[in-house]
């Protein structure tokens, strides 16, 4: 039987951390995908969300600690953690040194959760622009990965690149620059570390194929063993909407054999928008496992 998490970042801001675990468990999943992205952004929820990235070296290391052991009790495995999602942007130093800081921070938070794979979005069009061309695009990211590697190597993390589609940019709708595959696979090749591994993200992915690059099962191909850690989710297409698989156009079937044929063996995690399919997550989160599970299971037999 295939092991299934769920993206909890929603139930993190709703309920904390430790509730947020515990819900994913009692309702059977296997692991999370843990949230690190909305502590740099606690200012802007009214929720239990705690200003981590602002403790000290002792306080951090306590936090993450406690959390794995609460983990650990449950028999819930931290499959995945979601890193940076803002990335560098031109000519804005102080930002930059923040995220940068935050970042590493990530990284070690990851390790202290007892987690191997961290996901760090590449610095994309939406952040620079469609003029910005190939060459800026791949100095730029390999300047932001390379801030980040050290403290990869140091804690035993990979970082994992995700795979991008469509996107917007001062309210204009396009592709990002590694909504083509082959981009995307050069940028990761030249990480200069063995600590890196790649997210499939089969919503962005989808949401380009209609603009004529690969398909889902395609770069799932692609990329192959390259492919450690996984965001399942569905679209129409066009839009990266996180919908429940099925109901979109993401074509399942091919997905799943694709995986297996690369001989993909780890979590089958699924970043769902929560957020639009709540607010009864008490009843949503048992749903969602149930669903998620006969899902997997149909296409992995």
């Amino acid at each position: 039987m295939a092991k299934i998490s769920l993206s909890i970042g929603t139930l993190q801001i709703v309920y904390g951390d430790k509730a947020a675990l515990k819900m994913a468990r009692d309702a059977g999943f296997d692991g999370v995908d843990f949230n690190l992205v909305h502590y740099a952004r606690h200012a802007r929820y009214k929720t239990p969300v705690l200003p981590l990235f602002e403790y000290s070296d002792e306080e951090y290391e306590a936090y993450f600690k406690d959390i794995r052991a609460y983990a650990d009790e449950l028999g819930l495995k931290i499959a995945l953690t979601h890193n940076l999602v803002d990335s560098y942007v031109p000519d804005d130093e102080e930002h930059n040194a923040f995220l940068k800081k935050a970042a590493i921070r990530s990284i070690k938070a990851t390790a202290l959760l007892g987690c191997e794979y961290t996901v760090v979005h590449c610095i994309s069009t939406m952040q620079w622009g469609y003029e910005v061309d190939a060459k800026t695009m791949h100095r730029v990211n390999q300047e932001m990965y390379a801030d980040l590697i050290p403290a990869a190597e140091e804690w035993g993390v990979k970082i994992c690149m995700e795979s991008f589609g469509r996107c917007r940019h001062n309210g204009v709708h396009g592709f990002d620059h590694f909504a083509d595959p082959q981009l995307m696979l050069g940028e990761y090749e030249e990480l200069k570390t063995g600590m890196k591994a790649f997210c499939m993200d089969t919503g962005h992915t989808n949401a380009a194929t209609e603009a004529g690059y690969l398909s889902v099962p395609n770069m799932i191909r692609m990329f192959g063993s390259r492919i450690q850690a996984l965001h399942l989710h569905d679209n129409n297409g066009f839009s990266d909407q996180h919908l429940i698989p099925g109901q979109g156009t993401v074509n399942w079937g091919e997905t799943f054999k694709a995986l297996q044929e690369i001989g993909y063996d780890g979590y089958y995690n699924y970043e769902l928008n929560l957020a639009k399919l709540g607010p009864d997550y008490e009843i949503l989160v048992p749903f969602l496992e149930k669903y998620l599970r006969n899902f997997t299971d149909r296409y992995l037999k």
